[in-house]
């Protein structure tokens, strides 16, 4: 169960740092005002991405599957760092491309190789 729960923060934590990049690096900018207030608002959710992404991260760590966390937890990392960091590039968006399907696709995994839970017998 915790890791079906890990799989569902994992993809809402994908979600919502694919729509924080959206905002924060946007492909055409203009300049004007709402772009600049879109711009505020994503580097406002980023940090809630990395959160949840965390969070997905924890019961795939307490079960003892260090590497899959690792996966699961990377895109929430390097996506809001490159996306502060380089704001005028598209670098947070290749690391996205190639990061979030990795991490969905570990936590999916990890959900499908678990062991199922001994019955008891009575």
């Amino acid at each position: 169960m915790p890791l079906a729960v890990g799989l569902a923060a994992a993809l809402i934590g994908v979600a919502v740092l694919g729509r924080a990049l959206l905002d924060t690096t946007p492909v055409v900018f203009f300049g004007t005002a709402e772009e600049r207030a879109a711009i505020e608002a994503g580097r406002g959710l980023l940090p809630w991405g990395a959160l949840v992404l965390a969070l997905a991260a924890a019961p795939l760590l307490v079960s003892g599957r260090r590497f899959v966390a690792a996966l699961v937890l990377l895109p929430g990392i390097v996506c809001p760092l490159l996306a502060l960091g380089q704001p005028d590039t598209l670098f947070a968006w290749i690391a996205f491309g190639l990061l979030a399907p990795t991490a969905v696709f570990a936590a999916l995994g990890a959900l499908l190789a678990a062991e199922p839970e001994p019955k008891p017998e009575t």
